[in-house]
C-alpha cells in the first residue's frame, strides 16, 4: 500500500512537472499573472496585496496563490519565475496525497491506492495542476475541507480552511458550497431512509453558514464588480432549481430502497453508460465552433479514467459515509455543472471544465466502493494514455492544451517587439505573458492588414489561429504567408515578430 502512494507521487508530481521541466519556463497560460504578483509581493514592501495599483486588479482579490508563491520565494530566495513553474505541481500532488488520506479513510487501504493513481495520471486533472493558479492553489483545500467533515476531530479545520478557499479561487469556494449542500442533503436522506446519520449534520450546517458568509464577504468587500457581472438573483434562482434537481436523484433513491437490486444496478448502469457513449458521439461528431476546439477521437485519451464508469455504476456497493459523501459530491456540485453546460450564460460556460476537474476527483472516490479487479483494470485504462498527452503537450501537438506551453524565445519575441513600439499584437498566450514583463498587448484584429503595431506569432497561430479567451479566429495560412509579406524582426524556435 505504502509502494502504491509513493508510485501515485511520483506520477503526480512527474505529469505535473513534465512542461516546466521540458520547456524551461512556468506551464499554463494563466499562471504568469499569479507569478508576476508573486514577484511584485516578494520585492515590493509597499505593495499591499488589494491595492489594485499594484496588482492587476483581478487576481490580487484572489490573492492566496500570490501570497504563497511571494513568502516561498522569500524564503527560499528563488525568483518567483523559477519557484512558480514547480509551485503548482507540488500543490496538485499535495492534492492527490490529500485525496488519498479521504479515500482511504473511506475505504480499504488497495482500493484507495489504486484510486489516486488514477487522479495521479488522470489526463484532465494533470493538464491543468500543472500550473501555478488560483484553481491549483484552491485544490488541496476543497479536499481538506471534505477531509474536516468527515474525521470526528477535522472540525477545527473547517473556519480556516473556508476562509483560505474563499481567498484562493472564486470557482472553487462556489463548487465546495454546492458539495457540502449536497452532503447535507444526502445524510438527511440516509437517515431517513437507513434510521441513522453517517456525518455530523451540524458540522455540515455550520460549514454551509460559514462559507456563505465568507463568499458574501468577498462579495462586498473585495471583488464586488466581479461578483455582479458572474452571478445575478436570476442565476442563483435557476442553479439552486437544477442543483435541488440534481441532489433528489440520490435522495429518492434511498427513500425508495432500502438496498439496491438488480433492476436498479442495470438501470443506473445503463444510464450512466448511456450518458458517456453519447457525449462521445457528440464530441467526435459535433462540427467546429469558434468557442471550442475540435474535439474528436483524440478526447478519448482525456476521457481514460471514466472508460469503465458503466461497470463501476453496476456494481457499486457504498453505504453509510462513502455513500454519503461520494453521493452528495457528485450531486452538489454536479448540479453547478449542469447549470454551467445547459444555462446559455457565457460566464457560468466558462467554468464547465474546472467543475469537471472536482466532478472527477468525486468519481474516483465512488470507484473506491466497487470491486477492485475492476478498479485495477481502470487504472490501467487510465495510465496508458497518460505519458501521449504528457508528450503531446509538451511538443504542442495536443488540441486543447498546446497554447499552455511557453518557452524562453517567447519571452524574448515579446521582449523585443516591445522595443519595437509601445503597444504589442498577440493573442492571449502573449497577453498573459505581458503581465510578467509590464507590455501593453492589443488582439490582432480580424483584417490582419489593419495591423500597424509588431505582431507575435506562435507556431501554434500557424496550425490553429489565434487564441482569444477560448475562442479561435483567423486563417491560418494566411498567418503563415505574412512571414513572406512583412518584415522579419525576430525568428525563434517556435515564435516570430513580425512588423507590417
Amino acid at each position: 500500500m505504502r509502494a502504491a502512494l509513493t508510485l501515485a507521487l511520483i506520477l503526480a508530481f512527474t505529469f505535473r512537472a513534465f512542461y516546466a521541466i521540458y520547456s524551461g519556463e512556468p506551464y499554463y497560460v494563466d499562471s504568469w499573472p499569479v507569478i508576476a504578483g508573486a514577484r511584485t509581493f516578494s520585492s515590493n514592501v509597499e505593495a499591499r496585496i488589494f491595492d489594485d495599483n499594484f496588482y492587476d486588479g483581478y487576481n490580487n482579490k484572489w490573492p492566496l496563490a500570490i501570497i504563497t508563491g511571494g513568502v516561498y520565494s522569500i524564503i527560499t530566495g528563488l525568483d518567483p519565475i523559477f519557484s512558480g513553474a514547480f509551485m503548482g505541481p507540488l500543490l496538485g500532488s499535495f492534492a492527490i496525497l490529500i485525496f488519498y488520506i479521504i479515500a482511504s479513510r473511506l475505504s480499504e487501504g488497495s482500493k484507495a491506492s489504486l484510486s489516486t493513481i488514477i487522479a495521479a495520471s488522470a489526463a484532465t486533472l494533470f493538464a491543468f495542476e500543472g500550473g501555478f493558479t488560483k484553481e491549483v492553489s484552491a485544490r488541496p483545500l476543497f479536499l481538506i475541507l471534505i477531509f474536516a467533515l468527515i474525521h470526528p476531530k477535522g472540525a477545527p479545520l473547517i473556519p480556516f480552511t473556508v476562509l483560505a478557499l474563499t481567498l484562493a479561487h472564486h470557482i472553487s469556494s462556489v463548487a465546495a458550497l454546492a458539495a457540502t449542500i449536497g452532503l447535507l442533503a444526502c445524510n438527511a436522506a440516509y437517515n431517513l431512509a437507513r434510521g441513522f446519520e453517517p456525518l455530523n449534520p451540524k458540522r455540515i450546517m455550520l460549514t454551509i453558514i460559514l462559507q456563505t458568509l465568507a463568499i458574501s464577504t468577498h462579495y462586498v468587500a473585495l471583488a464586488p464588480s466581479f461578483w455582479k457581472t458572474a452571478i445575478k438573483v436570476e442565476d442563483i434562482v435557476t442553479a439552486s432549481m437544477i442543483m435541488a434537481t440534481s441532489i433528489s436523484i440520490p435522495v429518492i433513491a434511498w427513500l425508495s430502497t432500502q438496498k439496491p437490486r438488480w433492476p436498479h444496478r442495470i438501470t443506473f448502469s445503463t444510464v450512466i453508460g448511456a450518458g458517456v457513449a453519447s457525449m462521445t458521439v457528440l464530441a467526435i461528431a459535433a462540427p467546429t465552433t469558434p468557442q471550442t476546439p475540435p474535439l474528436g477521437p483524440y478526447m478519448l485519451l482525456y476521457a481514460a479514467p471514466l472508460a469503465l464508469s458503466p461497470a463501476f455504476a453496476a456494481t457499486i456497493g457504498a453505504s453509510g459515509a462513502q455513500a454519503v459523501v461520494v453521493a452528495g459530491w457528485l450531486s452538489g456540485v454536479g448540479g453547478l455543472m449542469a447549470y454551467s453546460a445547459f444555462s446559455g450564460d457565457p460566464m457560468a460556460s466558462s467554468a464547465i471544465h474546472r467543475l469537471i476537474n472536482y466532478e472527477l476527483y468525486a468519481a474516483l472516490l465512488g470507484y473506491t466502493t466497487c470491486p477492485q479487479t475492476l478498479l485495477a483494470a481502470q487504472t490501467l485504462v487510465a495510465l496508458a494514455p497518460a505519458p501521449i498527452v504528457t508528450l503531446n503537450i509538451a511538443e504542442r501537438r495536443d488540441p486543447y492544451f498546446h497554447f499552455n506551453v511557453y518557452g524562453r524565445d517567447e519571452i524574448v519575441a515579446l521582449k523585443l517587439a516591445s522595443e519595437k513600439a509601445e503597444t504589442v499584437a498577440g493573442d492571449s498566450k502573449v497577453e498573459y505573458l505581458s503581465y510578467m514583463y509590464r507590455v501593453n498587448v492589443k488582439h490582432p484584429p480580424l483584417k490582419l492588414s489593419d495591423l500597424k503595431e509588431p505582431l507575435v506569432i506562435h507556431r501554434e497561430n500557424w496550425a490553429k489561429g489565434f487564441w482569444v479567451s477560448g475562442f479561435t479566429y483567423g486563417d491560418p495560412e494566411e498567418i503563415k504567408a505574412l512571414k513572406w509579406k512583412w518584415s522579419l524582426v525576430y525568428d525563434g524556435v517556435t515564435t516570430i515578430v513580425l512588423r507590417g
